[in-house]
């Protein structure tokens, strides 16, 4: 049915070549990454075509599908850039000075280590900091439901409370100042 409306390829049905869907897939994985608009400008010439035909009620429709898309996008990319500043030393008080420090890499608590009060302590969160933080970051394509809840819990509660930010340290700047004498 969705074939024959045309919101559907049917490769199942085989009404599509390989290459085709897969160009398709593409597509939306480009669009998905902030890439491309072509599912938004789809949307929009198969409304001006509609409006050509006087299917106004169809036009409205592909033109309601064509913002809500667009929308979709913007906020996803503003998703994907609230992730990428999400990367940092978190200092958390604990309890009689039992402080700690939360390794946060694109919204992740990848490790947390004692805040260090001596010289060896230092070297050893050096270490783990220096080891959290080089390298490429995960593709968000390949993060699994756990990874994306933790990431989405991780972002509202620095922006519900944004004065932790505060106590945030720049990984480069944490290691500048802290590294041992």
């Amino acid at each position: 049915m969705r074939a024959d409306t045309g919101s559907c390829l049917a490769p199942c049905a085989g009404r599509c070549t390989e290459e085709e869907y897969t160009a398709r897939i593409r597509t939306a994985h480009r669009f998905l990454e902030g890439r491309t608009r072509e599912p938004i400008v789809r949307l929009e010439r198969a409304m001006g075509a509609a409006a050509r035909r006087r299917d106004f009620e169809y036009a409205a429709l592909l033109r309601d599908r064509a913002r809500r898309l667009a929308r979709f996008q913007e906020r996803l990319v503003a998703f994907r850039g609230t992730v990428a500043s999400l990367s940092f030393v978190y200092r958390v008080p604990g309890y009689r000075g039992d402080d700690r420090l939360y390794l946060v890499r694109r919204g992740r608590v990848v490790e947390d280590v004692p805040h260090p009060k001596d010289r060896r302590s230092r070297e050893e969160a050096v270490r783990q900091v220096s080891g959290v933080f080089p390298g490429p970051a995960e593709d968000p394509a390949d993060l699994g439901p756990e990874e994306a809840a933790e990431i989405l819990l991780v972002a509202r509660w620095f922006r519900r409370r944004p004065k932790e930010l505060e106590r945030t340290w720049e990984p480069r700047e944490w290691l500048r100042r802290k590294r041992p004498a």
